[in-house]
């Protein structure tokens, strides 16, 4: 079974990941980029953004961001 990075808690646009109990693989390979550090809040993470962007503005600068397509996440059959 191969899998990408995955998070058990549910995030706004994508449900949290379930374990699939109706599949034994025999070898899992799995995508760990940020596997070893402690996230912080996604709600702090928000408001810095955001406080940040208002900074950047107010001061008559401008706030681009590069926007990737969501997906929706892949089930396990």
């Amino acid at each position: 079974m191969v899998t990408g990075d995955l998070s058990f808690k549910a995030g706004r646009t994508i449900p949290g990941a379930e374990v699939p109990h109706s599949i034994n693989p025999d070898v899992v390979v799995m995508e760990s980029t940020y596997g070893n550090r402690a996230h912080t809040d996604r709600n702090t993470e928000e408001r810095r953004l955001a406080d940040h962007v208002a900074e950047v503005v107010s001061g008559g600068g401008f706030a681009l961001f590069l926007l990737l397509r969501l997906v929706e996440p892949r089930k396990f059959y």
